[in-house]
């Protein structure tokens, strides 16, 4: 979640973009991954050493399993791309994933296509109006592959949906600041968390069903009629997607 008026009641009073996201709050062993995190990126920017977190106690009435998965370009292979991955391709029920900027790597793409066709009812949930324009007409290049293989697409529509999240049958959840994009898999820090965890998996798609209720669904037929000069203009910006 960002600091802005953005997400705020302000920016929806005034009439101009507003966001929607999702956060967690962690309690437990896991807050002493978070911490250790906070601690090297704050001793990267500012040379400082900070003093040991005291280790948190087991969370009472808490069974979830969390793993804190930071990821960046310091990494030789990046956690957030695995994590998409993974959970795309062990799948063998349902793929829920939000995401506000959307443009699938190679692999991810073709674990997406891949899950499809072997039965896997795959939804992707992203914003009808990108607050990065390329961002937008890039991720439409990537539509008619998916849909084509059986891939369902929404657009959110009252505001500019900004979860990352993933939703894999009824027990892996992810949730974090990864976008399933090649600058997020390649370019950012980045940081999430992989629950284990059935009650929480059924909460995660419960949201995810409630924001389709206020989406349109891409219908495949009326997506491949769209103007030549659309089309174009987004196998254009394609050539640029990995650094958008």
């Amino acid at each position: 979640m960002n600091v802005g008026d953005e997400y705020t009641g302000i920016a929806k009073r005034r009439g101009g973009p507003y966001f929607r996201d999702l956060q967690l709050l962690v309690e437990g062993p896991a807050v002493a991954d978070l911490c250790e995190i906070f601690a090297e990126d704050w001793s990267f920017a500012t040379d400082e050493a900070l003093q040991d977190p005291v280790e948190p106690s087991t969370a009472a009435g808490y069974t979830a399993n969390v793993a804190v998965t930071p990821s960046g370009p310091d990494q030789e292979v990046n956690a957030s791309a695995l994590l998409y991955f993974g959970g795309i391709c062990a799948a063998k029920e349902r793929i829920f994933l939000t995401s506000p900027y959307f443009i699938p790597d190679e692999p991810t793409l073709r674990a997406l296509v891949c899950a499809s066709l072997r039965g896997v009812d795959v939804r992707i949930l992203i914003p009808q109006r990108c607050d990065v324009p390329l961002v937008g007409a890039a991720g439409r290049s990537y539509f008619a592959e998916l849909l084509a293989a059986g891939v369902r697409i929404f657009h959110y529509q009252p505001a500019m949906l900004h979860s990352k999240t993933m939703a894999v049958d009824s027990r892996w959840s992810f949730v974090g600041s990864a976008n399933l994009d090649m600058r997020s898999f390649r370019l950012n820090f980045e940081l999430g968390a992989l629950i284990d965890d059935y009650d929480f998996a059924q909460k995660l798609a419960a949201r995810f069903e409630e924001d389709l209720a206020q989406s349109v669904e891409v219908e495949a037929a009326l997506f491949a009629s769209r103007p030549w000069l659309a089309r174009v203009s987004e196998r254009a910006v394609r050539l640029v997607s990995p650094i958008l």
